[in-house]
């Protein structure tokens, strides 16, 4: 047995993308709260899954083997130290980011004499 290529009786990724990424998208944001990095989760659960395709072993669907590797990629997504940060701060940072203190070391020092 060699690998299972991307033609023949299984879908194309870009059949799976049309049949499943906004379902997806949705269920990588019920994890991390953001569209975009919800966006950002599910292309590179696709990356995976083409990388891996000969892994598919057939006993579940496409749509549960996606669906698990969306919510072991979100699960990861939510593991890095910057999601230690509360929402609020990360949307915040976003609207405005915060820009580098600039050198302070010109001002005057006060004489206390």
């Amino acid at each position: 047995m060699g690998q299972q290529s991307m033609e023949g009786s299984n879908p194309e990724i870009s059949e799976l993308i049309d049949l499943h990424g906004q379902q997806l998208i949705n269920l990588a944001y019920t994890y991390c709260k953001d569209w975009s990095m919800s966006e950002d989760i599910v292309q590179e659960v696709f990356i995976s899954a083409y990388k891996n395709f000969d892994t598919f072993k057939g006993k579940s669907s496409y749509k549960t083997w996606l669906y698990a590797i969306t919510i072991n990629k979100s699960k990861d997504f939510l593991r890095k130290p910057s999601m230690k940060e509360p929402l609020l701060q990360r949307m915040m940072n976003k609207v405005n980011p915060v820009q580098p203190r600039k050198n302070t070391s010109s001002k005057k020092k006060v004489s206390m004499g």
